[in-house]
């Protein structure tokens, strides 16, 4: 892939559609957002595919939100990622199938998540770069996050929505909590 956005940003450089002098930024941003787009794209075929869109668009909002934010493990490459990603999101297709069975274990693996997040908060890594100032501030957004969606779950809990949209939100708690303690246990190495 870095080849073929290598080869995309020098004819835009060439065509004078793109100034040369910030080439590096221009080939980081495309390759992240072809590699966020191939693994949407291939997250919401399979949402389509298991007809969970609306679960997904939440799953995503609360992951992305509160993982944009916690920091945690991020692996080393774009080929880990995206093989990192889709086994993720197999999961919640799995834990969702498995809905009658597992959905009180996830409950507590939920809880345990919350309360994991708001005791760690942020959590910074080489490949992050944030100052005390930003991480200070970033953990406290995580825990904002956190508490907000934790209610959120319970009430949706409450109201009795169905299962698919619980399960997919409190997978959205418990990923962001998992590479907190990857990073937490990477680091104690």
């Amino acid at each position: 892939m870095e080849r073929t956005v290598q080869k995309i940003i020098n004819k835009l450089e060439a065509g004078n559609y793109l100034s040369e002098d910030m080439h590096d930024m221009h080939i980081y941003v495309l390759q992240k957002w072809l590699e966020q787009l191939i693994v949407s794209t291939i997250i919401y075929a399979t949402a389509l595919v298991f007809h969970v869109v609306l679960p997904t668009i939440l799953f995503h909002i609360i992951y992305m939100s509160i993982r944009k934010h916690c920091g945690g493990y991020h692996c080393e490459s774009y080929a880990a990622c995206f093989v990192f990603s889709i086994i993720m999101y197999a999961t919640n297709i799995l834990m969702y199938q498995l809905a009658a069975y597992v959905i009180k274990p996830l409950a507590i693996l939920c809880i345990i998540s919350v309360i994991y997040i708001i005791i760690t908060g942020a959590k910074n890594n080489e490949n992050i770069h944030w100052t005390l100032e930003d991480l200070s501030r970033t953990s406290v957004i995580t825990r904002i996050y956190t508490v907000i969606y934790g209610v959120m779950i319970c009430a949706m809990w409450i109201v009795g929505l169905p299962e698919a949209y619980i399960i997919f939100s409190m997978m959205g708690l418990i990923y962001p909590a998992l590479t907190l303690l990857i990073e937490t246990a990477r680091i104690s190495k």
